[in-house]
């Protein structure tokens, strides 16, 4: 009994202790905090290298079938790292001469006059991609800039004493469909490319298929790995296999894996000269294919796969290029001529605000595009003939007029009017 007092009392004593030393309190409201500063968003860090894919006329849907399905291995361990886009065509045509351009500028065809497959004009000297990130870091020898190719004509960079007879010839070496995209036989300026191939270090171009094109896009690379690049490869067979055998044609789909394998080579590659860590690769297409056909007349569904984690949002096709040269480190905002375009980097919401600047609503288009019938139309039917069409529009007459009755009606005239619209949104 006398040790248990003892232990007690000795108990009862380091007890006392404890609470001499650390009191209880009454539960206190933590002391204000001085307000916290929002975190300054540090801008990422320019990549070394950029790779732009250009898989030729492959839809939208018939990629999210492919993926679903397992058959583009390489795209989806690109996509895993950073993120799969919808992208939209809306500024022009869905037919590659003007999808390819504004892939390369970020520019509307007003500024770089090239309309359609067979309205078009060489681009002006300074407004690629790749004239641009030449300035910004100082020349040609700073940053290694080249093309390949894989359609002489429209994404060519041929002048009109280069054309002539080699015409025939290409159309004669072409598997491609008769009738799909053909080119006029006579040009009088030149490709939509040829101011900008002397600028470049290597342009590359002609018509062929993925086995011919995949080693040379692996010999420039190495030719031109150092300092830095900036590399276009484009793909043609999706297009090609998409006119000669249907969109909804296995070939079609073959062409997309054939597509596939190329990117696995050039990931390889990057990883092997241990680039690839130092290099952002971005695959996407100018058009995408009418459901059930072998034609693109009304195709807009494009679609950016990227390593890019900074990419959070899609957008048009015009803010692909805006988005390369933002990542390069350019103002694009400060560029002359002024992009149509914005990089699909950063939030979100504030991409939407900048998407939304000076972009008409459906009602006020709707207005608009009366008030244009109305002041136009001499027959007095409610619609406008390509005579009738505002001048501003007669070039854009084949897309504006979305039936092919060879009318513009009010709803369609107010379509116009918004993708105008969206060409000053900067």
């Amino acid at each position: 009994m006398k040790v248990l007092k003892t232990s007690w009392l000795v108990y009862m004593i380091a007890v006392a202790f404890l609470l001499c030393v650390f009191p209880i309190r009454a539960q206190e409201t933590p002391p204000e905090q001085p307000p916290q500063q929002p975190a300054e968003t540090t801008p990422p860090s320019p990549p070394q290298n950029v790779v732009l894919f250009s898989w030729d006329g492959l839809d939208r849907m018939v990629v999210w079938e492919l993926l679903a399905k397992q058959k583009l291995p390489n795209l989806a361990a690109l996509i895993r790292e950073g993120s799969l886009q919808e992208i939209d065509v809306v500024l022009h045509v869905t037919v590659t001469k003007p999808g390819h351009t504004t892939m390369l500028t970020g520019l509307d065809p007003e500024t770089t006059g090239v309309f359609s497959n067979s309205d078009y004009r060489p681009i002006p000297e300074g407004y690629t991609i790749f004239e641009r990130v030449q300035k910004h870091f100082g020349g040609k020898e700073a940053i290694r800039t080249f093309m390949v190719t894989a359609k002489i004509a429209h994404v060519g960079g041929r002048g009109p004493d280069e054309i002539g007879e080699s015409t025939k010839k290409d159309k004669q070496k072409s598997k491609v469909a008769p009738g799909a995209d053909d080119s006029p036989d006579v040009e009088a300026q030149g490709e939509p490319f040829f101011l900008t191939r002397k600028n470049l270090d290597v342009f590359d171009s002609d018509q062929r298929e993925a086995t011919e094109t995949g080693p040379l896009c692996l010999k420039y690379l190495t030719q031109f790995k150092e300092p830095r690049f900036l590399a276009f490869l484009h793909f043609s067979d999706p297009d090609h296999s998409g006119h000669k055998h249907g969109r909804d044609s296995q070939e079609y789909r073959d062409a997309a894996v054939a597509c596939d394998v190329w990117l696995g080579k050039v990931v390889e590659w990057l990883k092997q000269e241990k680039l690839y860590d130092k290099t952002i690769i971005y695959v996407t297409t100018d058009h995408g294919f009418d459901e059930h056909a072998s034609s693109h007349s009304n195709a807009p569904d494009s679609w950016l796969a990227t390593n890019d984690k900074d990419v959070t949002h899609g957008g048009m096709l015009a803010d692909v290029p805006a988005t390369i040269l933002a990542r390069f480190g350019l103002s694009v905002d400060k560029l002359e001529p002024g992009l149509v375009g914005v990089p699909l980097t950063g939030p979100a919401e504030t991409a939407a605000a900048e998407s939304g600047k000076g972009k008409l609503s459906a009602e006020e288009a709707k207005t608009k595009a009366l008030e244009q019938i109305k002041a136009n139309d001499k027959d007095g039917d409610g619609k406008l003939s390509a005579e009738e069409l505002p001048s501003e529009f007669a070039r854009s007459f084949s897309r504006i007029d979305a039936d092919g009755d060879g009318f513009v009606s009010e709803d369609e005239l107010s379509k116009a009017l918004v993708r105008q619209s969206k060409r000053k949104r900067k």
